[in-house]
């Protein structure tokens, strides 16, 4: 008896013991088959007055993915099963669907699934699949807007700098038209991508004061001189030029550090590959004599003015500030603010989605 075996293209073939044959690594060609057979799959639930018009969405989503699973080289992810089952619910989620973003969101919710470890990630992706075709664009727009506000705090050395580079952050999402009210916060829960307590006592907190205690450094209480030369000496002595102090940009005749939390100081201080004992060492100098962390709650009202000076802001902060409840995304929602905020932004050199997914448990 003869046996004949042939490798797919731009793939690789192993014969162990005569009679198992594996292939190893993934082609674009070969992707494209996978979905294409995955989506012959669906297509059986459908018509024949259906199936081309579900076959012609699923296309649009599968020639999506297979270029993010190629660009990022993770193309091997679709040798897993499990992740085989994940591109069939999109694909019945897209089957379902005619607008164009819900395509690149559903692909982008692939690549984020792709080589996961973690369940609590794969079960996320699994199930923000599932309701990408139920979401409602204000809906969309008004999640990924919470979700940016609430993850990210914008750097720079001054309460000046920080606001200005929040005012370019948050204009690079879509901030038209964000939805008010009840009524789309009722539609993401009924989806399961935020809960809603009711009755709840704790709201949200506004603006401002979200900001405020975001960047405690930049409204800080400061030194007078004569601490900040103290500090000085200190800083020469540990070696650590993050503890140089300068003038207080709101506070005359006072000094404080260039940063807005000791999250900043830490990163900036670890960018400079200093030990550890060090930095911790810098960190407690930093809060118990430079009060980097004691808000002088008299500036404030200078982040107001800052705040009401920027159109673009004033307008984020006045939608921010009449949201209902104390809406939380649950990991779906997360899962699916983190993937849509890509769509415009890429966030180079910041947390992953695994690690945003750990901090809201």
């Amino acid at each position: 008896m003869t046996q004949s075996q042939k490798a797919g293209s731009g793939s690789q073939q192993t014969q162990i013991l005569g009679d198992l044959v594996i292939h190893q690594g993934v082609t674009e060609e070969r992707a494209a088959e996978i979905a294409d057979k995955r989506a012959r799959l669906v297509l059986e639930e459908y018509s024949r007055e259906a199936a081309p018009k579900a076959f012609a969405r699923i296309q649009e989503l599968d020639q999506r993915v297979v270029s993010i699973l190629a660009n990022e080289g993770k193309l091997d992810a679709l040798r897993e099963p499990s992740y085989q089952i994940a591109l069939q619910k999109a694909q019945i989620s897209a089957a379902s669907t005619e607008r164009e973003g819900d395509y690149d969101l559903l692909a982008r919710l692939l690549g984020q699934r792709a080589n996961q470890d973690s369940r609590f990630v794969r079960a996320s992706v699994d199930r923000a699949v599932q309701v990408v075709d139920m979401i409602d664009d204000a809906a969309l727009r008004g999640l990924n807007m919470m979700w940016v506000i609430s993850a990210f705090t914008p750097g720079g050395n001054s309460l000046g700098q920080g606001v200005k580079l929040l005012e370019g952050l948050l204009g690079k999402f879509p901030s038209h038209e964000l939805p008010r009210g009840q009524r789309w916060l009722d539609h993401l829960d009924i989806i399961d991508l935020v809960r809603i307590i009711p009755g709840s006592l704790t709201t949200l907190k506004k603006f401002v004061p979200l900001y405020a205690d975001k960047w405690p450094g930049f409204l800080s209480m400061g030194v007078e001189e004569d601490v900040a030369k103290k500090v000085h000496g200190q800083s020469t002595e540990l070696g650590v030029a993050a503890l140089q102090m300068v003038a207080h940009d709101l506070k005359p005749g006072y000094y404080r550090l260039r940063f807005h939390s000791t999250n900043q100081m830490r990163n900036v201080m670890r960018e400079q590959k200093l030990p550890e004992d060090k930095i911790e060492s810098a960190v407690e100098i930093a809060l118990s004599v430079c009060n980097l962390e004691t808000k002088d709650d008299a500036l404030v009202p200078k982040l107001e003015e800052l705040v009401a000076a920027s159109d673009a802001l004033k307008e984020i902060a006045d939608w921010w500030d009449q949201i209902p409840d104390f809406p939380q995304p649950t990991t779906a929602g997360i899962t699916v603010a983190y993937a849509n905020s890509r769509r415009y932004h890429q966030f180079e050199n910041t947390t992953g989605l695994a690690e945003y997914l750990e901090q809201s448990t």
